[in-house]
């Protein structure tokens, strides 16, 4: 786990990068390109809010296990970006069932061939690395605690 002090010089790079990523985009004159700088904004918010709650954003992604404190608003908003950006394209049912079996969705019924209230219990150790989810990290001490 990366010290406070560490994420937070990496929010500022993060940040620094995405202005400069628009200025450049806005240039190009592509509306749906430049709404990556809305998913990159976005992660950052999120990656904030995580980090300032003791999770590592550096150590969340599908391959951990571990999540970003995302709320109901963010992903509200990146499902507008996303769909500004490809939703045109997955409204093709056969794009939308690789992406939703590309996400271990299985067309929402499922999260990777388990049902519902299953995905939201902890997976097993996989090769020595957590699948914990349902926990959040705690501070920087490196605690756990349950999600409510």
């Amino acid at each position: 786990m990366y010290p406070k002090e560490h994420r937070d010089e990496q929010l500022k790079k993060m940040r620094q990068l995405t202005d400069a990523f628009y200025w450049a985009a806005f240039k190009i004159n592509c509306h749906p390109f430049l709404e990556f700088c809305g998913l990159m904004v976005k992660y950052i918010d999120v990656c904030q809010r995580s980090s300032d709650a003791g999770v590592d954003f550096n150590e969340t992604s599908k391959h951990s296990g571990e999540r970003l404190l995302a709320e109901g608003h963010d992903i509200q908003y990146l499902a507008e970006k996303f769909d500004c950006i490809f939703g045109a394209s997955l409204a093709d049912p056969k794009a939308r069932e690789i992406f939703f079996r590309e996400m271990g969705w299985d067309h929402g019924s499922k999260a990777e061939g388990r049902s519902y209230a299953e995905a939201d219990q902890p997976r097993p150790r996989t090769r020595g690395k957590s699948r914990s989810r349902g926990v959040r990290q705690g501070g920087d001490d490196g605690t756990r605690t349950p999600l409510p």
